[in-house]
């Protein structure tokens, strides 16, 4: 939740600073972090998700797109969270089997200065074995939801907008059977925001990517009845300065240990400049592109840590923390954790009779400190903050980090070397595992280190065997 704060700031700076009507929209994948929620974490991702909730109301959203992550708790839940929201939550095939009707609605309109907008939602399908939804609902296929809803939304608006998590192959099978969309909003199980890319001469798709780690802002110039123009300044500026950044990634992956990234990021710069080369053609004049075209420019603001706070979100992730440090601080949960196996963990005073210098310059780093700055924001008990910052953790259950023996409750030797149980009893046969920048990244991203550097910070440590 951290960068609601700072997205609701940008979000009131945008709209101030516009002298145009807007629409605020979200593809959905908005309460939780995965598509199922486990049974110990529940109470927190319902406190997490109705945090949420507060911060986008007093944001303003228009509508959010119900996608099946939005329904992790199940149905019942997101249901009664949607009376709490005073913005529309989208979905055009969530249908009760008995009498047809959605659960929720299927569309809104909005007039925005000219032009009539009409947005609706769709949600990918849940696995065939989901009981997130009752037996007496199900999700249509598109095919089968759209036809009707599309027919009267084209007949009644100049603009369509549909919200949703389908594949970008269904979205591409999407725009080809209805023209009548213009803007497909896309959310993208990933970090990373999917720039504009024209799917048909009528729809554009685009999405920001997950965490709220991004907004991306969308001016719009819409002649009703006309066809995008096949690329503009804007769009091909962002593209070129995509390339650059990716360039610039390889030229420090190439000079980093652990490079796992490496060929994604060359196959995804491979992939701009091909773009780029396309679109460059698009531009060149034709009697094609003479006609009156609709344009858009789009931009996306990356949400840094220095970034102002809207003062009243603000206060709301301030209080949804403090909701989660006192569920989890209850001595159940603590007590349950604590006596949980450790695993082959000693802790670092056993690392330390045979390891004393080390130890000595690991005790003045951060790192030995950690569970401490979670104290002092009053965060120990948070399973979202946790994880990094004690010895051992499960990253497939969080919650073990709750209620962690004190021995382990720091970022200790075992963080970066693995469990030093069977080292311990015999060094010679049993080695430590080596450091390498992936070890460090589980942590270090840049949500949380802006200015990771592996080779510098290592040497900052100072206290490699």
């Amino acid at each position: 939740m951290g960068g609601l704060s700072k997205k609701a700031y940008q979000f009131t700076k945008l709209i101030k600073s516009s002298n145009r009507p807007s629409l605020i929209l979200d593809g959905g994948s908005l309460l939780f972090k995965s598509n199922s929620v486990q049974n110990k974490l529940a109470n927190q991702s319902e406190i997490t998700a109705k945090g949420i909730i507060k911060a986008y109301n007093l944001i303003g959203y228009d509508a959010v797109g119900v996608s099946r992550r939005d329904l992790a708790a199940g149905l019942d839940f997101l249901l009664k969270i949607k009376e709490k929201s005073k913005f529309t939550w989208l979905s055009a095939n969530i249908i009760n089997k008995s009498n047809g009707h959605s659960l929720f609605k299927p569309t809104i309109s909005r007039n925005i200065g000219d032009i009539k907008v009409g947005v609706v939602g769709l949600t990918n399908q849940l696995p065939a074995n989901s009981k997130l939804l009752d037996k007496d609902t199900e999700i249509k296929p598109w095919r089968d939801a759209l036809p009707a809803i599309i027919n009267e939304l084209t007949r009644d608006h100049d603009f369509i907008i549909l919200l949703t998590s389908l594949s970008a192959g269904e979205c591409r099978k999407i725009a080809e059977v209805y023209p009548g969309i213009n803007l497909i909003i896309h959310a993208k199980d990933s970090d990373v925001g999917q720039l504009p890319i024209n799917l048909t001469e009528t729809t554009t798709m685009v999405g920001t990517g997950k965490k709220g780690k991004y907004i991306g802002m969308m001016d719009i110039k819409w002649y009703p009845g006309s066809t995008w123009q096949a690329a503009n300044h804007e769009l091909l500026t962002t593209k070129r300065r995509e390339r650059d950044r990716l360039n610039r990634q390889l030229a420090l992956l190439k000079d980093r240990p652990g490079r796992n990234n490496y060929q994604k990021v060359q196959s995804r710069l491979i992939t701009i400049e091909n773009t780029i080369e396309k679109m460059e053609l698009a531009r060149e004049p034709s009697a094609k592109n003479a006609a009156l075209k609709s344009s858009y420019k789009n931009r996306f603001i990356a949400m840094g840590k220095s970034m102002p706070d809207h003062a009243a979100v603000l206060e709301v992730v301030k209080e949804t923390k403090r909701l989660i440090n006192r569920l989890n601080s209850k001595p159940t949960i603590t007590a349950q954790n604590s006596t949980l196996t450790n695993k082959g963990f000693t802790g670092w005073q056993t690392c330390r009779k045979c390891h004393s210098d080390q130890a000595n310059n690991w005790q003045k780093s951060r790192h030995a400190s950690s569970f401490q700055t979670l104290i002092k924001k009053n965060q120990q008990f948070n399973s979202d903050c946790l994880p990094c910052h004690v010895t051992r953790f499960d990253k497939r259950d969080p919650a073990t980090a709750i209620g962690m023996p004190s021995d382990l409750q720091m970022v200790g030797c075992e963080n970066c070397h693995g469990p030093g149980a069977s080292h311990s009893a015999n060094p010679i046969s049993h080695k430590t595992t080596p450091v390498t920048a992936k070890t460090c990244l589980n942590c270090h991203i840049p949500d949380h280190d802006e200015s990771f550097n592996f080779v510098r910070d290592l040497k900052k440590l100072n206290c490699i065997l």
